[in-house]
């Protein structure tokens, strides 16, 4: 789905004990072993909204990603040197513009502010497109 999403997984992850002590709310929280759409789990995790805007509006989930960054330093700080999280990653969901309009290359810029922030806390970013409606 369009928006950004922040989501963090570990083979070896426990995420109820960090649940409650996150200064925000997954929307989303899952366990090894459990069948969730028709597959077993391989590890535990959690998914958090970092932003809900279209995927034509990179600008504006970047700014939502920004203040998310921002405002949930301690927590990320606190899940940067969680030895048992495998993935840590900011994944910004775009739609794709090629082949519209005559348009024969996307590319798509994340500015070095976001980059900076998002690596003081251990993210990795991912931009994931998909087709335009």
């Amino acid at each position: 789905m369009p928006g950004c999403v922040l989501r963090v997984s570990g083979e070896r992850f426990l995420p109820d004990p960090l649940l409650a002590r996150l200064s925000f709310k997954p929307y989303l929280v899952f366990r090894k072993g459990e069948e969730r759409l028709g597959r077993t789990e391989t590890a535990s995790g959690f998914a958090a909204t970092v932003s809900d805007r279209d995927g034509a509006d990179l600008a504006g989930q970047v700014a939502d990603a920004l203040a998310f960054l921002k405002l949930h330093a301690a927590t990320l700080g606190t899940l940067a040197g969680e030895p048992s999280v495998d993935d840590r990653v900011l994944d910004f969901g775009i739609f794709q513009r090629i082949g519209s309009g005559g348009i024969a290359v996307q590319c798509d810029r994340l500015p070095a502010d976001l980059l900076r922030a998002a690596g003081a806390v251990n993210l990795d970013v991912e931009i994931t497109q998909y087709e335009s409606p």
